[in-house]
């Protein structure tokens, strides 16, 4: 394979990225992808394309719109990637514009890579001797500025009928309103907003229903992952994020197993379901004051650790505390921690649900533990390397979570156990 650093040649939003034959300035930042252009347009002629660029202008969220000229056999599966971030995931009908929305990293470069699991020849067709890989037939391009509407303090996004305000914020992926919720109704949701202040919030997704019953969820916040698990019960999806200095995020929610009751046999229902929302809420999290070498406590009779966990711990017993649910979070403020310290975390075990868990550990999204935990193990330890202030935020993914329910039905026990945690301590590195 033939690997090569991208152009990344510099773009100034509202510029018109021409594919005719006349301007055809798009080839400047084309990696690969693009026929020979014609009169007006050029065609797409490969499964894949990828496009470079630099954007310079001062903006957070960005949208481009493709205008079609035509789309090969008049329709196409169409997957955009934007950073490796999923952004667009559709099937393309007819000539029209194609938009989606991406949000722009520090450095302004990004990577667009284009899917098109269904182009095929002319060839293959028996329509001519053209061998090209088509898909798309495009006339131009171009990105503009989203500017997403400033959120209130302490609101929700509501998506009942009553109460009903997501269209000030939704970009795409919803269906119609119910009186007890809304459908998502694409593979992605993708909503914007402004937040009045540059501070660690708690986003909560308060659910209705899940479309045949297991959905994977995955949500990226400015380009940044921040929640991947499958959801298989209606409890709220939580995740801890951090609004960019223009305090506006774009959020993307992948949903792959996203389908129509009409594949499954259900109904005439074509829309792709995945989850049914009541509300999305923002709350800002407050970080306790932690000094470092402190051991915290998770029984009944010294709850230590209790206030630092936002998200993800049962009620406390003799000696040890469940973790109930696939996520948990944890969150403190470093008392008189120096920016590039080196620490170490170890967290003490009483016993795992059902003789092993995989266990995956990360701070702000970045995988400091990933391992399979069984009862012979009653110490998880892992370093951090370094932080960019004296806040750190500690997400637990135990995907194999479940509840004594599940394993037998006279088990009223519905919380999804994992770990018996009895302490913790965040320490120096030696």
């Amino acid at each position: 394979m033939f690997f090569y650093e991208p152009q990344y040649r510099e773009y100034e939003l509202g510029t018109e990225l021409d594919f005719s034959d006349i301007r055809y300035n798009i080839v400047n930042y084309f990696e690969y992808g693009i026929s020979e252009p014609e009169r007006g347009f050029s065609w797409i002629c490969e499964k894949e394309a990828m496009l470079s660029f630099t954007f310079t202008d001062d903006v957070q969220i960005i949208q481009g719109h493709f205008n079609l000229a035509d789309v090969f056999c008049g329709k196409q599966n169409v997957i955009i990637f934007a950073n490796d971030v999923p952004v667009f995931s559709e099937i393309v009908t007819g000539c029209s514009t194609l938009s989606f929305v991406f949000s722009k990293p520090k450095n302004g470069k990004v990577i667009l890579k284009f899917l098109f699991p269904d182009a095929s020849s002319p060839f293959e067709l028996g329509k001519s001797e053209d061998k090209r890989v088509l898909s798309l037939c495009i006339k131009n391009l171009v990105f503009t500025k989203l500017e997403p509407k400033i959120i209130p303090n302490n609101s929700v996004i509501s998506f009942l009928k009553k109460e009903q305000n997501f269209k000030d914020y939704i970009i795409c992926g919803l269906s119609e309103v119910q009186d007890n919720g809304t459908w998502t109704d694409k593979k992605i949701l993708s909503f914007a907003i402004k937040f009045k202040e540059e501070e660690l919030l708690l986003f909560n997704a308060k659910l209705v229903a899940l479309f045949n019953e297991k959905q994977n969820v995955q949500i990226f916040a400015n380009g940044i992952s921040v929640f991947k698990n499958n959801v298989t019960n209606l409890n709220d999806i939580n995740c801890v994020f951090l609004p960019s200095s223009s305090k506006e995020v774009l959020f993307n929610v992948i949903l792959n197993d996203a389908n129509s009751p009409k594949n499954l046999g259900l109904s005439d229902d074509e829309r792709l379901l995945g989850l049914m929302l009541e509300n999305i809420s923002f709350k800002k999290v407050n970080f306790k004051e932690y000094e470092i070498g402190t051991t915290l406590f998770a029984k009944k009779n010294n709850p230590s650790l209790v206030p630092y966990i936002i998200k993800g711990f049962s009620f406390q017993e003799k000696d040890f505390t469940w973790t109930d649910g696939k996520i948990l979070l944890f969150c403190a403020k470093l008392k008189n921690y120096k920016i590039g310290t080196k620490l170490s975390c170890r967290i003490f075990l009483k016993g795992v649900f059902n003789g092993s868990q995989e266990v995956s550990i990360s701070v702000f999204d970045n995988q400091v533990f990933l391992g399979n935990v069984d009862n012979s193990i009653t110490e998880i330890d892992f370093n951090i390397d370094k932080l960019n202030g004296n806040e750190v935020v500690l997400e637990f993914s135990i995907p194999n979570a479940f509840s004594p329910n599940s394993l037998d039905s006279n088990d009223n026990d519905k919380r999804e156990l994992s770990l018996k945690i009895e302490k913790m301590i965040i320490d120096f590195s030696s």
